[in-house]
């Protein structure tokens, strides 16, 4: 259980952390095959370009503050991502995970199509 934890957290903090790195899209090796066939490597670091443009200056603010309310069911799993702008707020990212060939891996949440994969809850 500890180490399906770790892995689960580890994705968590890079899924916060890649943007600000300029590496975001690395992460997209990190997600299931199902996500990867409705949204591609090109749209994905878009994704990433936009988000990062939309932050401007606070970019260098984002910093991964840890991982909430994690179940583990089987082969899936669901968590509160915590993220902020530090000194400035708080972000609470619903996110989900899906054990695929022995690999925990990133999953769309419930309703989100082609690049969403994450449903923010506040923040």
């Amino acid at each position: 259980e500890g180490k399906d934890e770790l892995t689960i957290a580890n994705l968590a903090r890079l899924s916060v952390t890649l943007l600000p790195d300029g590496t975001w899209a690395e992460l997209y090796d990190n997600f299931v095959p199902a996500f990867q066939e409705q949204c591609s490597l090109e749209e994905f670091t878009q994704v990433g370009v936009d988000g990062a443009a939309a932050l401007g200056n606070q970019l260098e603010l984002v910093d991964y503050r840890g991982l909430n309310e994690l179940t583990i069911t089987g082969d899936t799993a669901r968590a509160v991502i915590v993220s902020e702008l530090e000194g400035l707020s708080e972000s609470l990212i619903e996110a989900h995970f899906e054990r695929t060939e022995g690999r925990w891996l990133l999953a769309p949440g419930p309703g989100l199509d082609g690049c969403s994969a994450f449903g923010r809850i506040s923040g």
